[in-house]
Formats: C-alpha cells, sequence, structure tokens
C-alpha cells in the first residue's frame, strides 16, 4: 500500500522590522500592525482580539502610498495571515488565509532586491507549502469519493511554491510517491462500490499511467495496472449468473480482454524485479484463467523456488 507521510515543519519567527524609505503615514500603519501582531504573539489567550486588528492595519498599510512596494510591509502581512490561517484551520476562510499568506511571502520577496528578508519569507512559504502537502496526504486517506479530487489543487500549489524558491526543483520522485497515492485511493473508492464508482477504476489507471510516464520500470505501477485489469475482469466474470443472458457473451468477453490486458504489465513487472512473489502469483493465476496452462505451470515452479506454495 503507498502511503503518503505528512512532513513535519517548524517555523520559528525571527522577525526584524527594516524601516525603508516609504511615506510616513504608510510606516506609522505598518508598525501599528507590527505592535498588535507583537501584543497577540506575548499573549495570545488575552489578546485573541490583537491578531485582527493586525489584519486590519496590514491590509491598510500595503494599501497605503508607499506601502504597495514596501517588501516589510508584505512580509508582515505574509506572517500576520500565516498565523490566521493556522489558528483558524477550521474556519470557511482558512483557504483564504493561505492564499494571502502566500500572495503577500511572494510579493515581499519580489520587491526585497537587497535580499534581507529572503531567509524568513522562504520559511514562511515553505511552511504553507508543506501545509498543502499535508492537505493531499489527509484527503487521500480519508478515500471520499468527492473530496479526493481536492487533492490535486493542494498537489498543485505544493509544486507551484516549491518551483517559485527553487527554479531548477526536480519533483519527480514526489511525483511519483503523490501518484501512487492517488492511484491506490481511487482504487479504494472503486472497491467500495463498484458499480456506483466505477469512473474511479479508470482514474486510477490514469494516475498509474502518469508514473509509468516517469519510470517506465515502476514495478509499483506495473503490477498494480497489471492487477487493476485482472481484478476488473474476474468482478465481471463473477457477475456473469446474473446477468441478462442477452448481455452474457459481451460480458465474458469484455471480461476475458482485460485479463489478456493484464498480462503483458504482469511480465514486464516480473522483468523488472523476479523475485518479487506477487508477480509470480499473479501470473502463473492470470495464465491459467487465459487458458495457458504450461505457462501457469512454469509459475507455479517459480513460485515453489520462491517459497510462495509448497511442492505436490
Amino acid at each position: 500500500m503507498i502511503v503518503m507521510i505528512r512532513i513535519i515543519m517548524f517555523l520559528v519567527l525571527t522577525f526584524l522590522l527594516h524601516l525603508s524609505s516609504i511615506s510616513q503615514s504608510a510606516t506609522e500603519i505598518r508598525n501599528s500592525a507590527y505592535s498588535a501582531y507583537k501584543s497577540w504573539r506575548t499573549n495570545k489567550a488575552i489578546n485573541s482580539e490583537k491578531l485582527q486588528e493586525a489584519v486590519q492595519f496590514i491590509d491598510e498599510a500595503v494599501q497605503a502610498k508607499g506601502g504597495e512596494n514596501d517588501a516589510t510591509s508584505w512580509h508582515l502581512r505574509g506572517f500576520i495571515y500565516k498565523d490566521l490561517f493556522t489558528t483558524r484551520r477550521s474556519s470557511e476562510k482558512a483557504s483564504n488565509y493561505r492564499s494571502i499568506a502566500i500572495e503577500s511571502f511572494s510579493r515581499s520577496i519580489q520587491l526585497d532586491k537587497e535580499g534581507n528578508l529572503l531567509e524568513e519569507n522562504t520559511k514562511g512559504l515553505r511552511f504553507l507549502a508543506v501545509s498543502h502537502y499535508n492537505d493531499v496526504v489527509d484527503i487521500i486517506d480519508t478515500h471520499d469519493p468527492k473530496g479526493i479530487f481536492q487533492a490535486e489543487h493542494h498537489y498543485s500549489e505544493y509544486c507551484r511554491i516549491a518551483t517559485e524558491l527553487q527554479s531548477d526543483t526536480v519533483l519527480n520522485e514526489r511525483n511519483v510517491e503523490y501518484f501512487l497515492a492517488m492511484s491506490t485511493a481511487h482504487r479504494k473508492i472503486y472497491e467500495t462500490d463498484r458499480d456506483e464508482f466505477d469512473n474511479h477504476w479508470q482514474i486510477s489507471n490514469d494516475y498509474l499511467n502518469k508514473v509509468l510516464e516517469i519510470d517506465p520500470n515502476s514495478f509499483k505501477a506495473l503490477y498494480s495496472t497489471g492487477v487493476a485489469y485482472y481484478n476488473r475482469g474476474a468482478y465481471n466474470l463473477e457477475r456473469l449468473p446474473y446477468v441478462d443472458i442477452h448481455d452474457l457473451m459481451e460480458i465474458q468477453s469484455e471480461s476475458m480482454r482485460s485479463i489478456e490486458i493484464a498480462l503483458p504489465f504482469m511480465i514486464r513487472a516480473y522483468e523488472v524485479d523476479s523475485s518479487k512473489i506477487q508477480a509470480v502469483r499473479a501470473l502463473r493465476i492470470i495464465n491459467f484463467n487465459l487458458n495457458k496452462i504450461e505457462e501457469s505451470k512454469q509459475y507455479e515452479l517459480r513460485e515453489q523456488e520462491l517459497g510462495g506454495i509448497q511442492p505436490k
């Protein structure tokens, strides 16, 4: 089973205000925002209203004359909205708070020509990118037929921020992990009710195809694709006693085609790693169902060699 592991990142705020050559009014508004924010951080329980006060001030600061191009104001806004997001994760506005925080950190980086705030801006963006990734993990773990589609947005945001922070970032390994996990999630949804959630079978396979585009020799993707086609064919064969006689031949033919499609994927998986007993066992069963008795016996012997079954 493919499991995506939550990433834990702790962000320590070491915030320094850098005075800039903006108008006094914008500076004063920004400093009021910082003062309210600092009061909230000093005692969050007693000064809970100070965070919202800081939000109002900092939004005004970045709209004030001179403030719209002040890296420090956008930097402060990023931290204020990040904390608004983390303290109100369950609210309907949490997603919007995170988006504003990301936008603010990114804007600060663009305006910070000397790079004085780069390290802290980067930490803030990484923290928020990780929060998107962890949302992906949570969504996948629920196997919710409707909610599963939200994972794409969060993973896209994670990737976008990662490449924004480092343009030469290569995400192939992370993409493979994500595609395999999404394939497994959609397959499990399909298996809860194969008729109602039939479309999830194809979606699951589409993610496996994405893995094979990155790594054509992925044992997990090849094996899982073979299993998916075989199980689909086997499931349809199990339904034969309950279908109308007019549908019998069509379903039987379709089922055998699925099992035939499974075979080359499983052969390729075996070629990638012939020590995997699950691939050997699958090849024995698939060949047997295709009436390839000699081939099935060969894989039975190989399974015995690997200790999967006892010799007769």
